[in-house]
């Protein structure tokens, strides 16, 4: 039966989680300026109903009660991991030139279209992937923006304006799961077997932060701390896993 996640309780604290602002550890702050030069073979939609990027809420008001919730999940501290564990399909979520990731993940999956929408800090690119007809409702897409490289895996959902620029692909199924062995259908237990308790819980929704560390030496004698940060949501319907969001970024 298809999931209506309008039903689901959801907040807008939630939708903007993995877009913390991020600071620079050597003092350079990350430009909210930042313009994308759309590929031509790209299709630009001015539109948010891409429900399930954070991005689609980047600058909507948020109540009190939703701001009180956003600084309590700031204030929870990040648990060290390795993003690498949750790659998929092969796909990882290391640091990238923009549209060039996305075309590289094509070769693996099948050509299509790079949706492009927002501009300013709500800009992103997605490419966007569905399991065959007849074989479920699973979608898989592809995303980056000015500061973070992210995927969702979900099943069911409502649409959205761009969805009929999702390509069927045979690895898109049902049973398809991250290097770690997570994958839709999921009871929470069985995910805290692979992640341990979340960061933060709300309703139906699990939040994870991890950070790590990577020191660049560049320049001799100037290594830069270079801070991993990753999130990971997850969104539970009848007790089963039914969407999961895996995001990164990297920043000096």
């Amino acid at each position: 039966m298809e999931m209506n996640w309008t039903t689901v309780p959801f907040v807008a604290a939630a939708m903007v989680m993995p877009y913390f602002p991020v600071t620079s550890t050597t003092g350079r702050a990350v430009s909210s300026s930042y313009r994308r030069m759309v590929p031509k073979d790209a299709v630009y939609l001015k539109d948010d109903s891409d429900w399930w990027s954070p991005a689609s809420r980047e600058g909507a008001d948020l109540t009190a009660e939703e701001e009180d919730l956003f600084e309590d999940l700031r204030s929870k501290k990040p648990i060290p991991r390795d993003l690498g564990k949750f790659s998929i399909l092969g796909v990882r979520l290391n640091s990238h030139e923009g549209d060039d990731w996305l075309r590289e993940i094509e070769p693996g999956l099948g050509k299509t279209k790079i949706v492009e929408r927002g501009d300013g800090a709500a800009g992103r690119s997605q490419l966007c992937y569905k399991s065959p007809a007849g074989s479920g409702n699973v979608k898989l897409i592809f995303e980056h923006n000015e500061i973070f490289y992210s995927y969702y895996l979900f099943d069911d959902g409502h649409e959205w304006k761009g969805v009929e620029y999702c390509a069927e692909s045979s690895k898109v199924t049902t049973t398809l799961a991250t290097s770690s062995g997570l994958k839709l259908g999921m009871t929470e237990a069985e995910t805290e077997s692979v992640l341990g308790g979340p960061t933060y819980a709300r309703g139906n929704i699990r939040w994870y932060r991890f950070e790590g560390h990577r020191f660049a030496t560049d320049l001799p004698d100037q290594p830069e701390d270079w801070v991993i940060s990753g999130t990971l949501e997850l969104r539970f319907s009848n007790s089963r896993l039914m969407y999961l969001a895996v995001s990164r970024s990297e920043v000096s």
